[in-house]
């Protein structure tokens, strides 16, 4: 527009017409990351603004999404990262029982029980992104001297037409022989690993 420069502009606008949409999480499913997209043109100069670049650092941005709990697209234009972190647990000696010892952030993927890998199928809820190269399995080291063993993946929200893949809950069964404090590892076979700490009763 003649006359009109970067200085005139206050910032970008995208309408979402609401009567479509069913509670928070849809709205949400609609809104992200197209919002990211529109920063990045309300922010960024034209001259500067670079698609491939905008990409790479968006599917950054896809597992704080989940973490946060918060719903989004995380369909085949981003090849979203992945993160997997270790967390604390508590274990009664003497008895085997399945531990939680990590989450796994994985946009774009679903689940089997013991392989995470990139939703590919093109069926009601599109196929998926990710930087996934193969299907992710990974074993648990409890950090008592036992072999590691592999780990199962759970979620309670998993990928559809309309929600992202949640958070991967990542659980082992284990029976620790005696009480204290163990530190053990999860590795992922993508070459990725996790501490955590489990406290024996």
């Amino acid at each position: 527009m003649a006359g009109v420069g970067d200085e005139h502009i206050l910032g970008t606008e995208a309408p979402l017409w609401s009567e479509t949409i069913r509670g928070v999480d849809q709205a949400e499913f609609m809104i992200f990351p197209r919002i990211l997209a529109h920063g990045e043109t309300g922010w960024t100069a034209e001259s500067l603004r670079s698609p491939s670049d905008f990409a790479a650092r968006l599917a950054s941005v896809g597992p704080r999404l989940a973490a946060a709990g918060t719903n989004f697209y995380d369909g085949p234009q981003i090849a979203w990262s992945t993160e997997l972190a270790g967390t604390d647990a508590a274990a009664s000696a003497g008895s085997v029982e399945p531990v939680s010892v990590g989450l796994l952030a994985a946009p774009g993927t679903k689940t089997d029980g013991t392989t995470v890998a990139v939703d590919k199928v093109d069926d009601a809820d599109s196929t998926g992104g990710s930087s996934l190269t193969a299907p992710l399995t990974a074993t648990v080291d409890f950090g008592d001297g036992s072999a590691p063993v592999p780990a199962r993946f759970t979620t309670s929200e998993p990928r559809d037409s309309l929600h992202a893949a949640g958070v991967y809950a990542v659980t082992a069964a284990h029976a620790y022989e005696s009480p204290g404090t163990y530190r053990g590892t999860i590795t992922a076979s993508d070459g990725s690993k996790a501490r955590f700490t489990v406290t024996v009763s």
